[in-house]
């Protein structure tokens, strides 16, 4: 499958799946439990005492994001950062040359998608989701983030490289993300 079908199955899929959120919609119960075992997962006690999330641990807690997703269950803004985060937490190993490469490249494409739904929504952090997303995928997919990656500058998405030009991010990476920092994503 080439990068650029990839991505357009995502979108279609993704498409097909996002409601529009409401405002009477209440967080997941479920989803809010999975954020708070992700990041105790996380904390600076464990990280300073080694203690790592295992890829049981990890991989339970994305299928349960898919099957939300699926389900219908993501409504609200938190709903959707919430889940971003999760898919985001993709098990990564670390080659011979000491640069890691993702188990999912995928994961970080629905990620960036989810969280670019949360900034839609208004999520206070959405932009900064938005880009840390994209910029995880572009180093889980191969390609160089300083290159291609975008950065939040007092508040508005900016590229990392201006003389990137829109085609040939779409030929590196399989698409132009400038439309969803806009907020005028289609698929291409």
């Amino acid at each position: 499958m080439t990068r650029n079908t990839m991505h357009f199955f995502v979108v279609s899929v993704l498409l097909s799946i996002l409601t529009l959120g409401s405002a009477d919609a209440t967080d997941s119960m479920e989803l809010s439990e999975l954020i708070l075992q992700d990041q105790a997962a996380r904390s600076a006690e464990n990280m300073k005492r080694e203690i790592v999330p295992t890829l049981q641990e990890e991989r339970a807690r994305r299928f349960a994001v898919m099957r939300l997703l699926v389900d219908g269950e993501i409504k609200t803004a938190n709903d959707y950062m919430n889940a971003a985060v999760i898919l985001h937490h993709t098990t990564k190993w670390q080659t011979k040359d000491g640069k890691y490469r993702s188990l999912g490249t995928e994961n970080h494409i629905v990620a960036f998608h989810l969280a670019h739904r949360a900034h839609q929504l208004g999520h206070a952090r959405g932009a900064h989701f938005l880009v840390w997303t994209y910029n995880y995928y572009l180093r889980a997919y191969g390609a160089e983030d300083e290159k291609y990656g975008y950065d939040l500058v007092d508040g508005k998405i900016v590229a990392r490289n201006s003389n990137v030009l829109p085609e040939d991010r779409i030929a590196v990476v399989g698409f132009d993300p400038s439309k969803y920092f806009s907020g005028d994503a289609q698929p291409d």
